[in-house]
Order: structure tokens, then sequence, then C-alpha cells
């Protein structure tokens, strides 16, 4: 246990000194697409929205900063939120995308032509958007939970779990004696 303890501050320790806040926005990036293809394939094949795979968005792009060695402080926080709002437009463009790329036979929407329409039928949009950010705003919270506590909290934690270790006397297998006769060594 102790060793592990070790091996989570030196962890701890090599992020604070290593951990990179560009890397780790990239990984966010990348982690928040990766979150929300599952949303984008229940919408386009099902036409069901899923508040947990909304979820998903800001949890992958926690995870992400993460796996790209971040800095694990409040950058990493602010990186979920950042990514998590960008998403929510995304989520509606690639949806939008793949249903039309379906119904029209291989014709790609463009970002522009995505705007066009946004901005020509808002009303078409701004339910789903609207439901996509509460949901996203749902994976927020959770990540919140996660990322606020940061590397500190598993310092802390470390830290005290090695406070509170004490050597064992003497080793297990040398309380064990064998008897002076048994039948093995016969």
């Amino acid at each position: 246990v102790q060793q592990q303890n070790n091996q989570t501050v030196a962890k701890i320790n090599d992020n604070e000194l290593n951990g990179s806040y560009g890397l780790g926005f990239l990984g966010a990036l990348i982690g928040g697409i990766v979150g929300t293809i599952p949303s984008v394939l229940l919408i386009v094949f099902l036409n069901v929205i899923s508040a947990w795979l909304c979820a998903l968005i800001p949890l992958g792009a926690s995870y992400g900063y993460k796996l790209f060695k971040g800095k694990m402080n409040y950058a990493a926080l602010a990186a979920s939120l950042v990514v998590s709002v960008l998403m929510i437009p995304g989520l509606d463009y690639f949806t939008s995308l793949l249903m039309v790329f379906q119904e029209y036979a291989g014709w790609i929407l463009t970002p522009m032509e995505y705007i066009e329409m946004l901005t020509a039928y808002p009303e078409a949009f701004l339910p789903f958007l609207g439901q996509v950010t509460l949901f996203v705003g749902l994976g927020v919270m959770i990540v919140f939970g996660f990322v606020r506590q940061g590397n500190k909290h598993f310092y802390q934690s470390a830290t005290f779990s090695n406070a509170t270790l004490r050597p064992i006397e003497q080793p297990v297998a040398a309380q064990y004696q064998e008897p002076a006769s048994s039948p093995v060594s016969q």
C-alpha cells in the first residue's frame, strides 16, 4: 500500500512539473469529440436524445485532458467546460450532417450551410440545443465533482494513508514453523 501511495505522490509531483495546459486542452477536445459520437449515433439512428450519453461529452473531455497529461488543477475543469460548450453546437452539426447525408444520398452539409439553416430556422434548432445543453450541464456537474478535487485530494489521501501505516514486526513466513516430524519429510 505504501508503495502505491508513493507512486501516486510521484505521479502528482510529475504532473505539477511536466503537465501541459496545451496538450491537456487538445486531449479535452479529442475526448469531447469521442464523447459526442454515441449521442450523434443514437440521435441519427433511433431519433432519441439520452441524458446519459450527452453527459459523456464532459466526461470524455475531462478524461482526455487527464490522458494527455494536462495539469490537474482548475484548468482541467475550465478545459472540460469550454470543450463541453463547444460540443453542444458540434453535436447538432454532426447530427444534422449525418441526417442530411442519409436523406439526400451523399450531399454534405458544410458548416456555412449549417449556420445559414440555424439562423433561418431557429425555431427548429433551439429546442434541441436547449435539451442538449441541459443534458451536457448534467455531465458538467458530474465532472465538477471529480475535477474539483484535482491532484490535491489524491496527494492528501496518499500522504495521510502513508502516515497511518506501520511496519509489521515479523514477516508472516517467519511466524510459521514446520513441526519437527511431518509426513512430507519422512
